[in-house]
């Protein structure tokens, strides 16, 4: 077996794999390539393991680098999980062999790998983030007899105050504003306009906008991406001033309940930082917790970064972005995020 590197003339063979394997995710996709390189200027490095002329595993890489924030490489920049996708375990071992070798030749400061199965290798690790998976049941009724009491009268609670949901609003521009204005509500720097349009014009058909309003006013928003039999809630919030409502559960429901009805396996919540209020909400619907693992080989750093907001210095910052005019965080928000992917 040996270890090619795909380019992007020759990507059919991979993205086949990629859709095949069970292992396979958006986020090892080419239109994932093709997104990072156009919006974020970042630098591909695709690998693939390879018997014969078949592969048999694939490591998809980026290589990002400022000259005051460092380098690295990182798999995958803007995703959930990334990381080896592989049949066995001697494909794995040859990738994982193959990252470590380009980190040094790159001279980066460290490789980051996000997994939901570890590497089995001496690397540091930042156990702190889960995602959320519901088994999903073709009879609605089973799956709400499995939510907490409490979630089931938050979603009662929210049908009887009026609100309305739609499931295929499918307007982003408004969308896009009702994000950004939530990011900074939370002092969380923005991806930026152009990266959203560029998921939805990159996977019109994994993607689609959810939303409740009420009295005519959109008071809650959702992402949501269905791929490879799951629905995800991507990203999105409801209205501090309406929270009162509960419209996030009565969207969190209605799409659960569309997602069983046609047929889909999995909802998945979306990332999770641990024993924190997110992550409660979510186990109130039932949802397993799935441990993630990111690695970390480090080279020239000293430590594995900690972006999380949890982190004192971060959450300081946060205070400090939340009271910046929306121009300005528009304008710094993407720059600031292209530097911690």
């Amino acid at each position: 077996m040996r270890v090619d590197i795909i380019n992007k003339s020759n990507m059919k063979s991979w993205n086949e794999y990629v859709k095949n394997s069970p292992h396979g995710t958006i986020f090892h996709t080419n239109g994932w390539r093709a997104l990072l390189e156009k919006y974020k200027n970042y630098e591909p490095v695709y690998l693939a393991a390879v018997k014969g002329n078949c592969i048999k595993g694939v490591l998809p890489l980026f290589y990002v680098h400022h000259h005051f924030f460092g380098s690295k490489l990182v798999s995958v920049p803007y995703a959930v999980i990334g990381g080896i996708c592989a049949d066995n375990q001697n494909a794995r071992n040859i990738l994982f062999e193959k990252a470590i070798e380009l980190t040094d030749t790159l001279n980066a400061d460290y490789l980051e790998l996000r997994q939901e199965v570890p590497v089995d290798a001496d690397l540091k690790i930042d156990t702190n983030y889960y995602t959320f998976k519901l088994e999903l049941d073709s009879n609605p009724d089973n799956i709400w007899r499995n939510i907490r009491k409490s979630m089931r009268k938050s979603v009662k609670k929210a049908i009887n105050t009026g609100l309305q949901v739609e499931l295929e609003y499918n307007n982003f521009h408004e969308f896009i504003n009702f994000y950004l204005k939530d990011v900074k509500h939370f002092g969380t720097p923005d991806q930026g306009r152009e990266w959203i349009k560029g998921i939805i014009n990159s996977f019109p058909e994994n993607h689609s906008v959810a939303r409740v309003h009420f009295q005519g006013q959109t008071v809650a928003m959702f992402l949501v991406r269905h791929y490879k039999g799951t629905v995800s809630e991507v990203i999105g919030n409801d209205l501090p001033e309406f929270r009162h409502m509960n419209p996030n559960q009565l969207l969190e429901w209605k799409l659960i309940e569309n997602a069983a009805i046609n047929g889909y396996k999995h909802y998945n919540f979306g990332r999770t930082i641990k024993d924190s209020g997110s992550y409660f909400f979510k186990l109130g619907w039932g949802a397993e917790p799935v441990q993630l693992y990111y690695q970390y080989y480090l080279k020239n750093a000293k430590s594995i970064p900690n972006t999380s907001h949890i982190n004192p210095k971060r959450q300081l910052f946060s205070r400090l972005w939340r009271h910046l005019p929306i121009i300005i965080t528009d304008t710094l928000g993407p720059a600031i995020r292209r530097r911690f992917p």
